[in-house]
């Protein structure tokens, strides 16, 4: 590959603007007399050059040859076409001739090692020892002669171990596969209480025991994963299409071994370069290649799920293309990427641009964000009238036409009638929830500034598509506010983000680059904050940055040009985000001293100074550089509060300790109340418990007498259980009420019935019965036995649907004799069976439960009796 600048610095493109066109560089491409093109000619042009090109290719003189030899027929319409096609144009995986793939086919042992060794670039080798003679591999085994050097070269590797054998010919299991790929990429074994990928498997217990390490770090880097139903299936054969997907995503990690560039852009030309056809690409990067078809060199292109040739690639089309030293290999069109594709429709509203990076962020009516990009040609109307990109403001309602991830149309919405008057809910405010009460919500505006806003009882509130209380929302959260009138700022309809806009994780690394065009950021050496303390992840990490995320120094934000130029290698502290799988970073922060780890209650803060003082006397600065978490939302100071425990990370430099990263290990329950007592007497719509107890800030107080009853309503939604020993029983309204499940007797009993109930108010949302105790050990219901029911919080880590164990990391335990949190010191385990477990107020499944949301446990040891996610 060589610069253009270096070799055609005679020609110009000359360009004749005809029919009002426009490309998404601004200018027409056509020119007559020299094709579609204007790669030649002379004349007065766009100002655009081929001295300006940064790529120089050309195709390949194999490239016909190889689109027939990958012209799949059985793959059409094939839900892995894509990845197939990949492949196959990198010479990975092929097909068994007659344009057959076998996508449903199992892969054999030596077909799979075969295409590891071409992957990882060293199928020349294998070819250059055959021609010598080669050398049998290691240990006896029955294989076809083709094969023998590819597991003589994967023994040699490392992929399978010396010696092995067995039949070659026979299918590869998945297991085996799993483990084989894993060492391909020299990936660390994962052991004892870190395999928690593998515990969410039903049938993990069908993996070997030597190969479970391996399997887990594969699952992990989602390379694979369990099918719908949880299993692994890990003695099956695996498909050939199954391989092609797990040889895809790794592919890019040996590109550098491979001499591979991959590269994404649009056509922006077609004609001809000294009388050879050629195109021009503006790549996303900015960019800029051209590729001449010189020599009758040539390449596959997979369009509209057709396999053709470069001739084949119109002006407008969106590629994905690959490219080694002698020329281009492939180039793939996406879904909708193709220029006479209809764009889709999407809706919903503006959140922000990011001119830095060229994409626009908006939030669908669901609440989740969606990126793209936009360029030049991306056109924009507001109320019907032409307008740009930077128009589009926060909460604009919005219809987006796109082609790919590539904008073409954005058409948005103001309201403009009556001056003072906008339809209902037509005002709409988007921001950070700074606080919340039962009747009133702050935001911190995306715009800047903060704003209060009464919540009524026609306030509708949603979260991810479904109506809550406003118990739901958390300081911390993401809202969209919308309000009938610009007068008032009465909440008709908030609408509260989902899971994307959680903080995962927190990373400490070295950050070893930043690209502010790309709005991506590397680290290297990676840890994440887990249990108290930092787990190494030995990788290097890349983020996106999520739009207007602030890198920080010394308190002060810095542009990510400036951190380019002058803080690369700095330890940064990076609050991570997971939005539809793509981890964003939320805010950074570059160490200037030396890390410090506190931890305990505040005792006082200074809300003038932003310092705050534990128990233990030490001092704490806080400022808006701080990472401060609650509930896995980010939260100013100001959602701190003395008595409130908290586990600091502090950057110390100049005798002050400054907070990195502050845990608030404080949890904000739903606003349900939680109650425990004896069943007294059940009525056709509620019922009494005596004998109970409310949790209040986490303790139980004091049991009540029994002559004092709390009565409690009850409906046929009301979602109730009975808990025994042979297992768990939903039971109806009406069985509640006929059922023998209270008695009025003089004094509690072992034959009474007892209930943990979680309530709205007055109205009972779900209710927990056992017999004989409210302990597995107890007996009937005592001050000691609520002592030993403990709360825990943390964040979901894994489900073992077969056991039924929920794996809790990052998990605080309540200390009845501290008052406080305390950070445990590794992952909790609790088993939910017969537990009620409630997300927003209803009641769900466990399988419901999803990596990474938080959750307050109330348990019985080990055993779950209320599970609240968060």
């Amino acid at each position: 590959m060589i610069s253009v600048r270096r070799i055609l610095v005679t020609f110009t493109i000359v360009l004749l603007i005809v029919s009002n066109s426009v490309t998404a560089l601004g200018y027409n491409p056509f020119t007559p007399g020299s094709g579609e093109g204007g790669f030649s000619g002379s004349g007065p042009g766009s100002g655009l050059s081929i001295d300006n090109a940064d790529f120089f290719l050309t195709g390949k003189k194999t490239g016909a040859q190889l689109r027939s030899n990958i012209d799949f027929t059985d793959i059409r319409g094939h839900w892995a076409r894509d990845y197939v096609f990949r492949m196959a144009a990198q010479s990975v995986v092929r097909g068994y001739g007659s344009s057959r793939y076998s996508p449903e086919g199992s892969v054999s042992r030596q077909e799979a090692l075969a295409m590891l060794v071409r992957i990882m670039g060293r199928e020349g080798e294998v070819q250059r020892r055959t021609a010598a003679g080669g050398t049998p591999p290691a240990g006896s085994g029955i294989f076809d002669l083709w094969a023998r050097e590819y597991i003589a070269m994967a023994q040699e590797t490392g992929i399978v171990d010396i010696g092995e054998g067995g039949n070659w010919q026979q299918s590869a299991t998945r297991q085996e596969v799993a483990v084989w790929f894993a060492r391909a990429l020299r990936l660390t074994p994962v052991y004892g209480a870190e395999q928690q990928y593998l515990y969410n498997l039903r049938d993990w217990q069908g993996i070997s025991v030597p190969n479970q390490p391996l399997v887990e770090a594969i699952l992990r880097e989602d390379i694979m994963r369990g099918d719908d139903r949880g299993y692994f299936n890990p003695d099956s054969g695996l498909r050939r299409s199954e391989i092609a997907v797990m040889l895809d995503k790794v592919a890019d990690r040996f590109y550098n071994l491979r001499g591979l560039v991959a590269r994404s852009g649009q056509v922006v030309q077609r004609g001809t370069l000294d009388g050879v056809p050629a195109l021009g690409l503006r790549n996303t990067d900015g960019s800029y290649s051209v590729i001449s078809l010189s020599d009758g060199t040539d390449f596959p292109v997979l369009r509209n799920g057709v396999t053709g040739l470069a001739d084949s690639l119109q002006v407008g089309d969106w590629v994905d293309y690959v490219s080694d030293e002698e020329g281009v290999l492939y180039a793939l069109v996406p879904q909708g990427g193709a220029a006479d594709a209809a764009p889709a429709p999407m809706e919903g509203y503006m959140r922000s641009v990011d001119p830095a990076s060229g994409r626009l962020y908006v939030t669908d009516y669901d609440g989740n964000v969606h990126t793209y990009r936009y360029d030049d040609s991306t056109g924009v109307t507001i109320n019907s009238r032409p307008a740009g990109i930077n128009d589009l403001r926060f909460g604009l309602e919005v219809t987006l036409a796109v082609r790919g991830d590539l904008v073409a149309e954005v058409e948005g919405s103001y309201y403009a009638g009556q001056p003072g008057y906008i339809p209902p809910s037509g005002r709409v405010r988007t921001g950070r929830v700074a606080s919340i009460g039962s009747s009133s919500l702050v935001l911190d505006l995306d715009s800047g500034g903060r704003e209060e806003f009464t919540i009524s009882y026609g306030t509708m509130i949603t979260k991810e598509g479904v109506s809550v209380s406003v118990g739901s929302i958390r300081a911390g959260d993401r809202a969209q506010v919308y309000t009938d009138s610009i007068a008032s700022n009465t909440a008709s309809r908030i609408n509260i983000e989902g899971m994307q806009q959680l903080i995962q994780d927190v990373y400490r690394g070295i950050l070893e680059a930043v690209h502010p065009s790309g709005g991506t950021l590397v680290l290297k050496d990676a840890s994440v904050f887990v249990n108290g303390d930092w787990e190494d992840r030995g990788r290097r990490v890349t983020l996106e940055l999520e739009p207007g995320a602030q890198i920080y120094y010394s308190g002060r934000a810095v542009a990510p040009g400036e951190v380019q130029s002058g803080y690369l290698n700095a330890t940064a502290y990076v609050a991570v985000s997971s939005n539809f799988g793509n981890q964003r970073a939320v805010r950074v922060l570059l160490k200037r001293g030396s890390e410090q780890l506190y931890g305990g209650r505040i005792d006082a803060i200074s809300w003038g100074t932003g310092e705050i003082e534990l128990k233990d006397r030490n001092n704490i600065m806080l400022n808006n550089s701080s990472i401060i978490l609650s509930g896995g939302r980010m939260v100013d100071i100001s959602a701190l509060d003395e008595d409130h425990t908290v586990t600091v990370v502090a950057d110390r430099y100049g005798g002050i300790n400054n907070a990195a990263v502050v845990m608030l290990e404080d949890v904000q329950l739903t606003g349900d109340g939680i109650f425990v007592g004896r069943l007294n007497e059940i009525r056709t719509r509620e019922f009494d418990i005596n004998y109970y107890s409310e949790l209040d800030q986490n303790e139980w107080d004091r049991i009540s007498s029994r002559s004092r009853n709390l009565t409690l309503e009850y409906d046929r939604d009301t979602y109730i259980i009975e808990v025994t020993g042979s297992g768990t029983k939903i039971l109806k309204a009406e069985d509640f009420f006929q059922g023998d499940y209270a008695d009025r007797r003089t004094s509690k009993s072992t034959r009474d019935y007892y209930a943990f109930v979680v309530a709205d108010g007055d109205r009972a949302r779900t209710i927990r019965i056992t017999e004989g105790s409210v302990t597995r050990n107890g007996s009937t219901i005592e001050n000691d036995d609520l002592e030993q029911i403990r709360v825990t919080t943390g964040e979901v880590e894994g489900l073992d649907t077969v056991l039924g164990i929920l794996t809790i990391n990052k998990a605080s335990n309540w200390s009845s004799f501290y008052r406080q949190w305390e950070r445990a010191d590794s992952d909790n385990y609790v088993n939910y069976g017969g537990a009620l477990i409630l997300r927003d107020g209803r009641p769900i499944d466990a399988r419901e439960l999803r990596r990474g949301e938080s959750v307050y446990v109330i348990r019985d040891d080990s055993r779950g009796i209320i599970i609240l996610a968060q």
